[in-house]
């Protein structure tokens, strides 16, 4: 889900990582900025899973260029 009405957003999403037949809740909280037409576009992320006795993260980072169609 993204969260803001200008080029900048909270990245926001929640879903499940399946792994040896069971199922572990998953998290992503980030920031997004995309150019209303064309230009630089970035990403930041940060992603956990709680699984028993265990707890993954990870940090992302993404850019690019958007064209305007």
């Amino acid at each position: 889900m993204l969260i803001g009405k200008s080029t900048h957003k909270l990245e926001t999403g929640v879903g499940l990582r399946i792994e040896e037949s069971f199922a572990y809740p998953e998290m992503i909280i980030g920031y997004r900025y995309k150019p209303k037409d064309e230009g630089f576009v970035f990403r930041a992320g940060y992603n956990f899973f709680a699984a028993p006795g265990r707890f993954d993260h990870l940090v992302s980072v993404s850019i690019g260029y958007t064209f305007h169609d």
